[in-house]
C-alpha cells in the first residue's frame, strides 16, 4: 500500500550557528547576562533588559565583529536571535548604543563581578598572580581625549564617577597609547589572563619589562 501527498510542502528554515553553538553556552554558564542586570536597574519602557541586549553583542563581538547597525543581519542570519530570543529588529543600534551607556556608568563593577564568575567556574586558585605591564596603540583622532582630574578619588562610588583613560602619546613613542598592564592567574599549568588594567603613571615605565608572581594581597591596580 503506498500513500500520495498532494497538497503544500513546507520550507525547511535553518540558520547557521557557527561558533554559537559554543559560545552561546558559555555565556549562559558565565551569566553574563544576570550579572549585568544585576548591576543595571530595569527599565520598564524596555522590552528587553541591558543584560540579554549586551550578551547577544558580545557575542557578535566574540564570533564575528562587526559594526552595530549589522548586528540586526548578524543575529537573523546566525539565529542568536532564536537562542536569545530577542527578534532582529530590535537590536537597532539606537537600542544597542542605549545599552552600551548604561554600562558605561557600571563598567568596573560589571567587569569584576564577570572576571570573579569566570574563576569560580574554571576553578581556579588565587593563590598567585602575575602582573605584566605593556601598553596598547590607538589610531585615530583623540585630540578629545582629557587626562583625569588629579583629584578623582580610589575607589569610586560609582563607574560613571570615573572618566575614560586618557589617550596620550607615550613615553618615548609617537603613538598615542595608554599604559595598562594583564594580570594572569598562575598554577602548576601556566598562567591564565583573568584581568587587564589601566595604569597612571608619573614617570615613565621602565624599558625592561617588571614581571614576577606575587600573592594576591601584595598589590592592586587601578582598573580601566
Amino acid at each position: 500500500m503506498a500513500d500520495a501527498w498532494h497538497g503544500p510542502t513546507l520550507t525547511d528554515e535553518t540558520r547557521l550557528f557557527g561558533p554559537l553553538a559554543l559560545i552561546a553556552p558559555l555565556l549562559q554558564r558565565l551569566d553574563v547576562a544576570a550579572i549585568i542586570d544585576r548591576h543595571l536597574p530595569p527599565d520598564p519602557q524596555l522590552a528587553f533588559s541591558h543584560g540579554r541586549i549586551l550578551s547577544l553583542l558580545l557575542a557578535a563581538r566574540l564570533c564575528q565583529p562587526t559594526a552595530l547597525v549589522n548586528i540586526p543581519a548578524w543575529a537573523e542570519r546566525t539565529g542568536a536571535d532564536l537562542l536569545w530570543d530577542v527578534p532582529a529588529e530590535a537590536l537597532n543600534d539606537d537600542r544597542l548604543g542605549r545599552a552600551l551607556d548604561a554600562f558605561f556608568e557600571q563598567r568596573h563593577s560589571i567587569l569584576t563581578s564577570v572576571a570573579v564568575q569566570t574563576i569560580a567556574v574554571a576553578e581556579l586558585s588565587l593563590d598567585y598572580l602575575h602582573f605584566d605591564p605593556t601598553h596598547v596603540i590607538f589610531h585615530g583622532a583623540y585630540a578629545s581625549s582629557q587626562p583625569r582630574p588629579e583629584t578623582l578619588s580610589w575607589p569610586p562610588t560609582a563607574g560613571g564617577d570615573v572618566p575614560p583613560m586618557h589617550i596620550t602619546h607615550g613615553y618615548g613613542a609617537d603613538e598615542k597609547l595608554i599604559h595598562d598592564g594583564v594580570t594572569a592567574i598562575v598554577d602548576e599549568l601556566g598562567a591564565v589572563p583573568s584581568a587587564w588594567t589601566a595604569i597612571i603613571t608619573a614617570t615613565p615605565p621602565s624599558n625592561s619589562k617588571v614581571t614576577g608572581c606575587v600573592p594576591q594581597d601584595s598589590c592592586a591596580r587601578e582598573p580601566c
